[in-house]
């Protein structure tokens, strides 16, 4: 109860001084009723005095509700036996990451916090599965338009994976990104077209949900869950500077920024040969950013409050064990009729 009591402190200290969630109404699209410019620039919620646009929703982790049915790894690891360097991209010579994606494509939208929440949790069932083909990659697109995480002007990861406790997601097949607020229906969860030009809705595609979620702040902890588990999605008080100049490095803030306005995933990290801690990171804005999509980050010192608000899911496991279907038998076309 303690820990507890000591990690909502410290969540409720990483949100101070955000801003307020944005209570407007979010507007659905009609076909033709807006260019992808105008739509883009709609979904713009607010962009602070430094030029940094804010698509961070605070929320209350003393009523999320936390989902937690096993022992979390910071209490049953010995955190002074952890590696000096770990990364999820290379582990005995194979990578356990999904690949970085772009929100801002085909137009502007603020969805950090289905990608980061979404990124971390494909890694994570990737690790489950053993890195066996073929990759499930879960849709932000399903996330926007039927989640409780947010939209475009903006969300929480913690409300992303609060909603996927109860709710599945679909995988990127069925709902591809559009970066557009959609209202939910049967279409906008999976579709499928026709020749014709005839669009319908999928029944009962497969979806996916998480088993646990929860809290994980700082250092050491959440080098143990991202040990232990995969990847978790993180809130980050991202700077003019490195949103727009970071080309590589380990990048450190000095000017104490701690406005969390941004969601990321965290997958890893390393000490350089000069001794500095860093963090291993991925972004949701294009390979041309940063280090082909990922970053590093001065570590154990929270620089941008990357070690405050931190959000970890167990995924449910419902997908196949021999998804290559090596028991097959022959289909004749007259069993198919």
């Amino acid at each position: 109860m303690k820990a507890f009591v000591l990690l909502l402190l410290a969540l409720s200290q990483a949100s101070h001084g955000m801003d307020q969630v944005d209570s407007s109404p979010v507007m659905l699209d009609t076909v033709g009723e807006s260019t992808a410019a105008e739509e883009g620039a709609a979904n713009l919620r607010e962009v602070d005095e430094d030029g940094v646009p804010n698509h961070y929703t605070h929320v209350d982790h003393g009523k999320m509700g936390y989902e937690i049915h096993s022992p979390l790894p910071h209490e049953t690891i010995n955190l002074l036996q952890l590696p000096d360097s770990f990364d999820w991209r290379d582990v005995g010579g194979e990578s356990y990451v999904s690949v970085p994606r772009n929100q801002h494509i085909p137009q502007y939208c603020g969805a950090c916090w289905a990608f980061g929440s979404l990124s971390a949790l494909n890694d994570r069932i990737k690790i489950m599965r053993k890195n066996q083909w073929p990759d499930i990659v879960l849709s932000p697109q399903h996330m926007i338009n039927c989640g409780k995480g947010g939209s475009c002007k903006g969300g929480n990861h913690f409300l992303a994976y609060k909603w996927m406790s109860s709710n599945g997601v679909v995988d990127e097949t069925c709902a591809p990104y559009e970066a557009k607020n959609h209202g939910c229906s049967p279409e906008r969860v999976c579709k499928d077209c026709k020749h014709s030009g005839r669009c319908f809705a999928v029944e009962d595609p497969k979806k996916y949900q998480i088993a646990e979620f929860g809290a994980v702040v700082g250092e050491k902890n959440m080098q143990a869950e991202i040990k232990a588990r995969g990847p978790v999605a993180c809130g980050v008080a991202v700077t003019k500077d490195f949103m727009n100049h970071y080309k590589g490095g380990i990048y450190e803030d000095t000017s104490g920024e701690k406005k969390i306005r941004h969601v990321v995933s965290i997958l890893g990290w390393g000490t350089s040969a000069d001794g500095t801690k860093y963090w291993i990171g991925r972004n949701s804005w294009g390979t041309y950013w940063g280090e082909n999509g990922f970053f590093k980050l001065k570590r154990g010192v929270n620089n941008l409050m990357i070690e405050s608000e931190c959000a970890w899911a167990v995924p449910h496991k419902n997908w196949k064990d021999d998804m290559f279907e090596e028991s097959d038998e022959v289909v004749l076309d007259t069993d198919l009729a």
